[in-house]
């Protein structure tokens, strides 16, 4: 089995409920960060499409 098979298989268990919720932690640690990595993103967008550029003022 490859490292990649691996993972998915550990991802697939935990997800249909094959391990227990404490053996999941790595994934569910994983998938916080990713959801707060695209918040910010989001947020940063949203900043940056509300101010107006300084050259616009110029």
């Amino acid at each position: 089995m490859s490292s990649q098979s691996i993972v998915l298989a550990y991802i697939q268990s935990c997800t249909s409920g094959k391990l227990a919720l404490s053996d999941c932690g790595p994934i569910w640690q994983m998938l916080v960060i990713v959801t707060f990595l695209l918040i910010a993103i989001a947020a940063l967008v949203v900043l940056r499409l509300r101010v107006p550029s300084q050259d616009a003022k110029a």
